[in-house]
């Protein structure tokens, strides 16, 4: 039941022949462009900081909460992190405010971070937990955010080995992220949400150098507007 393309294009886009180029052709001339190299930091900082919460959950929650509860918050933050990240890619794809979606996310995930390292002052359960769901909200929709506005920002290149580069660059900065925030959270949990905070923090100021250059956005009305002069455009 599984078709390789669907029956009719779904855009002009889609049209266009892919460059043929191996992976390292693509990425250095991918990382030639600053916006897309600006756009990796800011994806980087925050989607290392969700591993490295991940990863040490239980270290950063037990001293508050009970091994059962750090279970629940973690379905609670993960379940409403991808309800959420779905809303992101219809608003993506009615908008397309790529810019604007990421600096909320990462300005969002730095605000309520540093709340959170707030909360834990507080003791109050409930309300730790509440801050950490909400965190979820502005955090985890920067991965399918992120991944799409890396597509736009380097078309016409092969779009798998830049959002790839975009994801791999993550998971390695996500791993040596862990391994510090585990060493600073052992000694005090507090000190390890004020890392993760801290990272956002970085990641929400280069987002305010990211220009919004839509290049597939642009070639695709182009693309239209040359075909109703009965015109054809290479990427």
């Amino acid at each position: 039941m599984i078709r390789e393309r669907p029956e009719f294009p779904p855009s002009l886009v889609s049209l266009a022949k892919p460059r043929e180029a191996n992976f390292c052709e693509n990425i250095k001339v991918a990382l030639k462009l600053p916006n897309y190299i600006k756009l990796i930091v800011a994806f980087m900082l925050l989607q290392g900081g969700f591993l490295a919460f991940g990863i040490n959950i239980s270290v950063l929650l037990t001293p508050t909460f009970t091994q059962v509860q750090v279970s629940l918050i973690g379905a609670l933050v993960i379940t409403v992190g991808v309800v959420t990240s779905m809303g992101a890619g219809v608003i993506l794809n009615k908008y397309q405010k790529y810019l604007l979606m990421t600096r909320l996310s990462a300005w969002g995930t730095f605000i309520l971070l540093a709340v959170c390292t707030y909360s834990f002052y507080t003791k109050d359960r409930i309300l730790i937990a509440v801050n950490l769901v909400v965190t979820a909200i502005a955090l985890i929709p920067i991965i399918p955010v992120g991944i799409d506005f890396a597509g736009e920002l380097t078309f016409p290149y092969e779009e798998t080995v830049v959002t790839g580069f975009l994801l791999m660059s993550a998971q390695a900065f996500g791993f040596f992220l862990s391994l510090l925030t585990l060493k600073v959270s052992v000694v005090d949990p507090i000190k390890g949400f004020a890392l993760l905070a801290g990272c956002a923090g970085v990641a929400a100021l280069t987002t305010l150098f990211i220009r919004e250059d839509l290049r597939r956005i642009s070639f695709s009305r182009s693309q239209s507007e040359a075909s109703s002069l009965g015109l054809t455009l290479d990427p």
